[in-house]
């Protein structure tokens, strides 16, 4: 049947905006690029004025802002959320989405959002980017209109989190892949030039031992001629000989 009615109209918006993240992975080849499409699709969705795209650094364990709209430079770089701590940090841990209707019924909450003018804030999701079942980080956005999520909104929002994810997770194997080649690019240089400094010494070696080999004949022969001369022998095709 033709699409028709509200209901009908949110399910066409959802597979729009779920149309254009996944054309963005697909078609975009830089990953700031993929995520501020992720974050802007999903902003427009619920009426977003601020969020962000945290991603989890393996080293530390901690989510920090890789993209984000809405949210001063100062506060967004200095953000570091430790997994497990707070709403985006439990998202990272678990794995599960967090979607919140009216942020402000929950203040212990909206402390741990990581977002300024909480007072001004009302609906909130905090959703895990995920890759093969790896968690690599969260998006987050807050709308100033409280609403009631559904599980429609829980599926799209799930989605578009693994579309991100999965544009993160290639990147890394890509990123990873790259420095492999270069690391076999630097061995094989290595291995070339011990190869060439090798032949030289060989050569070196060869030049040096002929050149003692040819002093040692000619003063063998000088000998040889010295001592004919010494005991008398005058034969000349014997002295040609010794002379050329």
């Amino acid at each position: 049947r033709l699409f028709q009615g509200p209901e009908d109209n949110e399910i066409i918006d959802a597979l729009l905006i779920l149309s254009r993240v996944t054309s963005a992975v697909s078609g975009l080849c830089e990953l700031n690029a993929i995520l501020r499409v992720g974050l802007e699709k999903t902003l427009e969705y619920m009426g977003g004025i601020c969020g962000g795209i945290l991603l989890l650094d393996d080293r530390d364990k901690c989510l920090t802002y890789c993209v984000y709209r809405g949210l001063p430079d100062d506060f967004a770089r200095k953000i570091s959320v430790k997994i497990g701590e707070g709403i985006n940090g439990r998202v990272a841990l678990t794995g599960k989405a967090v979607l919140m209707d009216d942020i402000s019924d929950e203040p212990e909450a909206a402390l741990s959002c990581n977002l300024t003018n909480i007072k001004s804030l009302r609906s909130f999701i905090s959703v895990p980017l995920r890759y093969r079942e790896r968690v690599l980080g969260v998006l987050t956005c807050a709308s100033p209109l409280a609403r009631r999520f559904t599980e429609k909104d829980m599926h799209l929002l799930h989605s578009i989190g693994d579309q991100l994810g999965l544009a993160i997770g290639q990147a890394r194997l890509h990123a990873r892949l790259l420095n492999k080649k270069e690391k076999i690019r630097q061995v094989a240089l290595q291995v070339i030039t011990a190869q060439e400094e090798e032949k030289k010494r060989i050569s070196q070696e060869l030049h040096d031992e002929t050149c003692q080999m040819l002093a040692a004949l000619t003063l063998n022969l000088q000998v040889l001629i010295e001592m004919a001369e010494l005991i008398g022998i005058r034969d000349n095709k014997f002295n040609t000989m010794l002379t050329k």
